[in-house]
């Protein structure tokens, strides 16, 4: 699928949208509707059981910004009509202001949030079933853009009452604006849009085309403001000029309410000039139209050209009704503070004085856990009630500015083994070995994992990380029964996290590296080789291929086809949300109803099988403590 957006100079977005897979034919005829069973399934070729779907993300920024040395930073976050939802990814633009790579979603998600420094926008991706889809946010028009240089220069009204002489070096931590937030009424006049108004320290309100001044100074309990009056107004604005140099990237913030937006349209724009006021190569220009009737912040971003002495900034409409009436407030030019050079500043960098680092991508994201459950009696079958081994997952990948890993730090949290063997687990990169540079964390205490240096796995070509050799040296074992936190009689075990931080030999590209939870696997009872993946995910170097093939297990490498039975039956399965898992003894479709449907469909019928939701569960089988 593919979502495209381009902004249009009104501000308007299109959304074109194409598809990238089409749902496989699934005969319905060949289904269970009413299977008692796991084992009635008729689950199809090639369902791997996948709850998450990949984005691939395309970027444009203006092209009145040059990215030669600047990064910026953009965001992507989940949105739950909360906010802005819970982050995602974050990331920042190459040399031409562009951004491209995939990242990976629960497949429910059907709605993204993206916030730039430039324009937020709610993004709606497919409600229903695909493997990957597109996004692409075109943002290279968003400002109007042309090089005319015949700006005016006005004769102005320049009676400053009680205003203090400023240097005009580009403001870093605050704006360099004269009375940015009109608390001060001392204003001058001036006849044209696109006037030079010398740098004179304050504003100028712009004269109508009538001849009249149409905008004023207004105090609301102590806060000032300016707008148009309640006569005629027809043309309207403000501008004030200040001194800049070639390659000051200005950054022009107002905030706009409207009291009546009957006919008004409002432009906000940035002239970059010379030393006698002319233009220097263009200027950057947003229009809004209808303005809101709530406080709505607009910004404008323009890198000065060569030969800049000056920058003008404006807030101009035209009412052509004489009816609307606008408010001004908050206006700011903002320069960037980069402590670290790394070309993302500093207010929107996580690591501000760390030139190695710049972002965070999180998954599932910032806030929430995944769950890997995996049955361990594999190569024959279980009894699928997928607790053998439960941990939540939240992967924090640490990025640059050139958006490559640099570390990779990961919350393991184990909550359930239900199982009597001593199981351990771990997870395999797309990498090779050769690219960690240190592993910490791991709970490795049987002596039956062997690590190099580095703390990766030994014999291993890509890179494997042991996150525990036994979980029942994190889980406890309460006392009676067999395994943990899987049956209500026995006493509740509080869950243990094991924090994983690996850091790299050199940057690693995400793509290279894979993705979360990347490729996840126990090993039973001790024996090294005997690994348990979950579906379509390829074993490690160190497995005992013997089992192949055998008892329930319908593996075959030549295909491709790894951990699954002649059925399609998993070991293993993957949530993108914490999971409430079944009890022990207890098939997972006596607990989750829609699961069957689920996996029949081969994943486009109920998606959200695992979300508590009516119908969806029986309480009564699913582990609570």
């Amino acid at each position: 699928m593919k979502t495209y957006f381009k902004s249009l100079l009104i501000l308007s977005i299109l959304a074109l949208v194409f598809a990238s897979c089409s749902q496989p034919d699934v005969n319905s005829s060949n289904q269970n509707e009413d299977p008692s069973s796991i084992s009635e399934l008729n689950v199809p070729e090639g369902f791997n059981y996948e709850t998450n779907k990949t984005i691939h993300l395309d970027i444009k920024m203006p092209s009145t910004i040059s990215f030669d040395d600047y990064r910026s930073r953009f965001s992507i976050y989940s949105d739950d009509d909360s906010d802005l939802g819970k982050h995602l990814i974050s990331g920042s633009f190459n040399n031409q202001g562009e951004f491209s790579d995939n990242f990976s979603v629960p497949v429910t998600l059907d709605k993204l949030y993206f916030k730039s420094p430039v324009m937020d926008s709610l993004i709606s991706i497919s409600s229903e079933y695909t493997e990957q889809e597109f996004v692409i946010i075109d943002l290279e028009e968003l400002y109007n853009y042309n090089t005319e240089d015949d700006y005016p220069i006005e004769d102005l009204d320049t009676d400053r009452r009680g205003m203090s002489s400023n240097d005009h070096n580009l403001a870093k931590n605050g704006s360099i604006l004269v009375n940015g937030d009109f608390t001060i009424d001392n204003f001058g006049n001036t006849q044209n849009f696109g006037a030079f108004t010398p740098e004179d320290e304050g504003w100028n309100f712009i004269i109508g085309g009538r001849g009249n001044t149409p905008m004023t100074w207004y105090e609301d309990n102590g806060n000032g403001m300016v707008g148009t009056t309640d006569a005629g107004t027809h043309q309207f604005g403000v501008v004030q000029t200040f001194a800049a140099n070639p390659g000051d990237l200005i950054d022009f913030q107002t905030q706009t309410k409207a009291v009546n937006n009957n006919g008004i349209n409002i432009n906000y724009r940035i002239i970059a000039r010379n030393a006698n006021g002319g233009g220097v190569g263009g200027y950057a220009a947003l229009n809004y139209y209808p303005p809101k009737y709530e406080w709505t912040t607009k910004n404008v971003m323009l890198t000065m050209p060569a030969n800049t002495a000056y920058c003008t900034v404006e807030a101009i409409g035209g009412d052509w009704t004489n009816t609307g009436r606008i408010l001004f407030d908050n206006f700011s030019v903002t320069g960037v503070t980069d402590a670290d050079g790394d070309g993302v500043e500093d207010d929107l960098d996580e690591f501000p004085n760390d030139p190695n680092k710049a972002f965070s991508y999180y998954y599932p994201n910032e806030e929430d856990y995944g769950t890997l459950a995996f049955e361990d009696t594999w190569p024959g079958r279980g009894d699928y009630d997928f607790n053998d081994v439960v941990v939540d997952y939240q992967y924090q990948l640490i990025l640059n500015a050139n958006n490559d890993m640099v570390g990779l730090d990961v919350d393991f949290k184990f909550k359930a083994s239900g199982a009597g063997y001593q199981n351990g687990f771990g997870f395999q990169m797309e990498l090779p070995s050769s690219q960690v540079a240190s592993v910490t964390g791991a709970s490795l205490e049987e002596g039956i994992i062997t690590t190099s240096s580095n703390g990766a796995e030994a014999g291993q070509s890509k890179a494997t990380i042991i996150v525990a050799d036994n979980v029942f040296n994190i889980l406890n074992h309460p006392g009676g029964g067999t395994g943990v936190n899987t049956n209500p009689d026995l006493p509740y075990v509080e869950p243990e996290s094991v924090n994983i931080s690996i850091n790299f030999t050199q940057p690693v590209s995400i793509s290279d590296a894979g993705y979360a939870p990347y490729n996840p696997f126990i090993f039973v009872n001790g024996e090294r080789g005997k690994e348990v993946h979950l579906p379509g995910y390829a074993p490690t170097d160190l497995v005992d291929t013997s089992y192949f093939g055998t008892s329930d297990d319908d593996t075959n490498l030549s295909l491709g086809k790894y951990y699954l039975t002649n059925n399609n039956l998993p070991w293993g399965i993957n949530l993108p949300s914490e999971f409430s898992y079944p009890v022990e003894g207890v098939e997972i479709l006596r607990s989750y109803t829609r699961f069957g449907q689920w996996a029949q469909s081969s994943g486009f019928s109920f998606m959200d099988w695992f979300v508590e939701r009516p119908g969806y569960r029986n309480n009564t089988n699913i582990y609570s403590n």
